[in-house]
């Protein structure tokens, strides 16, 4: 059975503090969820997700669908991982405190269209000089896509 993930998600409140954190499935339902969880604390105005490229691309396409703004939220720098530390709450909380503050973020790319077509077709290009390994990155997004469709099996 394929294993779920489950990040960690923290709100930010107009004081730029974090009320709390919580934990929720990589699943439509786990996203419906968060969504639910964090309308609780009042109206969303943008969220901050790291890795939207690979690990974040189904949370990113199901946040467009909702009408959420979505920010990627690029990693802390070196200085603030060592003063911090490394944890899911710490990564939450600068990221809710990225998008908060709209400070290492961009517009994250949609993965579909034209330009992901490309971007495959040169990788596809690339693959007879590049070990298997290397285009691991590109499945993750196309895995993501189907994995509701085996959530409920025993054996895949």
């Amino acid at each position: 059975m394929m294993k779920i993930l489950t990040p960690l998600f923290a709100v930010m409140n107009q004081n730029n503090k974090v009320p709390e954190t919580e934990y929720f499935a990589t699943t439509r339902q786990g996203y419906s969820q968060m969504l639910a969880w964090m309308a609780t604390f009042g109206s969303i105005q943008r969220i901050g997700v790291e890795c939207t490229g690979t690990y974040g691309s189904e949370l990113l396409r199901y946040l467009h669908k909702a009408g959420v703004e979505v920010f990627e939220v690029t990693a802390p720098d070196c200085m603030e991982r060592r003063r911090r530390g490394k944890s899911d709450t710490i990564g939450a909380e600068s990221a809710a405190h990225a998008a908060f503050s709209e400070i290492r973020t961009v517009t994250p790319k949609t993965r579909d269209g034209m330009i992901e077509s490309l971007r495959v077709l040169k990788l596809a290009e690339k693959q007879r000089y590049l070990p298997a390994e290397s285009l691991f990155g590109l499945f993750i997004p196309i895995l993501s896509l189907h994995r509701m469709n085996y959530v409920n099996c025993s054996e895949i």
